[in-house]
């Protein structure tokens, strides 16, 4: 064959293959935003429901104007929280203020707590800098979500596992964006596995494709080993685990010979700069020790505005 030919037809191969690259890139951004608007619009639609009813039978004993004060209370909560307590864990603030201890919502009053409890999940996406702090909380256009899906790969029909799931909120989101998955999320904290039940009865009503199973965790077990997953997410988590080399072999016997484990973490230099972040947070030289020295092989790593995301396999 001609070799001008063959440059020519090797150049147009490259070039399809990177339009086919973009195209599916920016159809996955779509799918994902898309996702976002559904979770937040049936977030919104539910609770404020039930909010609306409380507050204008209230209102109604008082003769307050209901559409100004029903615009105040719906603002207040989420903004005020964002902008005097970014750093802080709202879920574990709300697991104190249950146990009667001192925490950020020391001060608030009855209502004002009400709106905290009827809006948990919608408070995980806006604490996540997914959806901005003012309603009808629209998509932060800076959030790093949409980088993180994109680098961890989900497929349709994937067997996929959040450990150490927190709130649950992004999992759920995974959830909302594709389908037939084999979803399992695990946490040891029990306000938090309240909550992601809490929450599951919501997101079956936006989507029913897919099997979600929420599990109590262990610091030395997935609780999974067998399951041939695809994947493996612990986001923002592994800093947290205290039987590392426990919990990363059993890690091993969870994943499919090749399935990926993922890290997503913040590192220390970020709680330095922006005074947002874990105490407990590595640095990205150390947890890459400690998976090489556990038998995984980095396959892939992105730096995102707030912290480090890092792809393994099994090592051979």
């Amino acid at each position: 064959m001609n070799k001008l030919l063959l440059v020519f037809l090797q150049l147009v191969f490259v070039l399809n293959f990177g339009t086919a690259q973009t195209n599916d890139e920016a159809a996955l951004r779509k799918r994902i935003i898309k996702g976002i608007a559904d979770y937040r619009s049936e977030l919104v639609n539910n609770t404020y429901a039930n909010l609306e009813a409380y507050i204008k039978a209230t209102l109604e004993k008082s003769g307050n104007d209901y559409d100004e004060t029903l615009k105040i209370v719906k603002n207040l909560s989420l903004k005020e929280l964002r902008k005097k307590y970014s750093n802080k864990n709202i879920y574990e603030n709300f697991r104190k203020y249950k146990l009667g201890k001192k925490s950020i919502f020391s001060t608030f009053s009855p209502l004002e707590m009400k709106i905290v409890e009827e809006n948990l999940d919608l408070f995980g996406l806006v604490f996540q800098q997914i959806l901005k702090p003012d309603f009808p909380y629209g998509i932060n256009p800076k959030t790093d979500f949409l980088a993180e899906v994109l680098f961890i790969g989900i497929n349709d029909g994937d067997k996929i596992a959040d450990l150490g799931a927190g709130s649950g909120e992004i999992a759920f989101l995974w959830s909302i964006i594709f389908k037939d998955l084999e979803l399992y999320m695990t946490e040891i904290g029990e306000i938090q596995l309240e909550v992601m039940n809490f929450k599951s009865k919501k997101i079956k009503s936006i989507d029913t494709s897919n099997t979600i199973q929420i599990l109590k965790g262990t610091k030395k077990r997935t609780g999974l080993e067998g399951k041939n997953l695809d994947k493996i997410i612990a986001r923002l988590s592994f800093h947290h685990f205290k039987k590392k080399k426990a919990m990363l072999a059993s890690i091993k016997k969870s994943l499919k010979a090749d399935g990926e484990l993922i890290l997503i973490e913040s590192e220390p230099s970020f709680l330095h700069e922006r005074k947002m972040g874990c105490k407990k947070a590595m640095f990205q030289h150390e947890i890459e020790s400690i998976l090489k020295k556990n038998g995984f092989t980095l396959i892939d790593s992105e730096r995102v505005d707030q912290g480090i995301l890092l792809k393994y396999k099994i090592a051979n």
